[in-house]
């Protein structure tokens, strides 16, 4: 009786979801990352974009700001794609807003920081419906093409009936004046042909303070193109995403040499290695006050404060089917 009673003691561990063999363990899918799209500018530039608001993405304004005075320039936003088709929507380059621009050392104006607002409403925006080998389809074949969905992976419908989020992920501003090194886990999204796939290499982050206006690096993580304007989340204690910045850039060439010199001495070998990127985080002077002046809606996306980014994170699971191998 004790052996029969222990082997289904057994059985019935094996059957219970990994989540709750391992404490704290949080299993993702695509579903945690709908609030991010992938868009193509002008068919030339591939970028992320995060939705903070009903009505605003947020991303990399280098993803943009060549094409802006450009009056056929179009922002193609991705917001469903499955085996079978695509639905996206087509916003004109010239309503994104960039920050105003500063005088740099060179006398040329510069932006002072790397984001850029798009305005998109999930609901209301005109899409293109097309297949795979871009054919296009009427609103009725595409209805048609989600009932046939329904029956392979329900990727493409999911997406379709959440492309606007009943909810966003809060920005979390850093309050620090000084430089620091976070022995920290974040996640970086990249939607990629309707699928979900993110790294979680990172583990010492600088934090750049004082006259940067919210810098963030990070070496050995390879970031690799097609990641700007992505969003840099932190999983929080209670299982939930936040959003710590926005990738930016992959090089540190246009850096200023005082800040290489700080970052190399925090990170040492950061100079050996291009495996390192860049993200801007959201700051009381820069970033939240373009972002807050932008918006200016009922629907302001949340933001809090933090002196410190959450260290006892969570860790994602990153073998469950829905992610993509790469």
């Amino acid at each position: 009786m004790k052996k029969h009673l222990s082997l289904l003691m057994v059985l019935i561990w094996l059957t219970v979801p990994l989540g709750l063999h391992a404490k704290g363990r949080k299993i993702y899918d695509e579903q945690n990352f709908y609030f991010q799209k992938q868009i193509q500018i002008n068919n030339v530039e591939t970028c992320q974009a995060v939705q903070i608001d009903r009505d605003w993405l947020l991303t990399a304004a280098h993803c943009v700001e060549p094409f802006k005075k450009q009056t056929s320039c179009k922002i193609r936003v991705i917001v469903a794609q499955g085996d079978l088709a695509q639905a996206s929507a087509l916003v004109p380059c010239s309503k994104a807003v960039l920050p105003e621009p500063i005088v740099g050392k060179d006398n040329k104006l510069t932006l002072p920081f790397d984001l850029a607002l798009i305005p998109f409403s999930a609901e209301d925006e005109d899409y293109e419906f097309h297949t795979l080998a871009n054919e296009e389809l009427s609103p009725e074949e595409f209805a048609d093409i989600l009932e046939q969905d329904e029956r392979l992976d329900g990727r493409l419908s999911a997406q379709w009936k959440q492309r606007n989020p009943s909810s966003f992920p809060a920005l979390y501003a850093y309050q620090s004046s000084r430089e620091k090194l976070l022995e920290n886990v974040i996640l970086v999204p990249l939607w990629e042909e309707g699928s979900i796939t993110y790294k979680t290499e990172a583990s010492q982050i600088v934090y750049i303070g004082g006259k940067f206006p919210s810098l963030w690096a990070t070496k050995g993580f390879g970031v690799e193109n097609g990641n700007s304007g992505g969003a840099v989340a932190v999983v929080l204690p209670n299982g939930k995403l936040g959003i710590l910045g926005i990738v930016y850039a992959k090089s540190v060439n246009p850096a200023d040499e005082k800040m290489r010199q700080e970052i190399a001495e925090m990170l040492p070998g950061f100079e050996q290695t291009d495996e390192y990127f860049f993200f801007h985080g959201f700051a009381d002077k820069t970033t939240l006050p373009f972002i807050k002046s932008t918006i200016r809606s009922g629907n302001s996306p949340t933001i809090k404060k933090i002196k410190e980014v959450p260290t006892n994170l969570l860790e994602p699971e990153t073998s469950f089917k829905k992610i993509k191998a790469r």
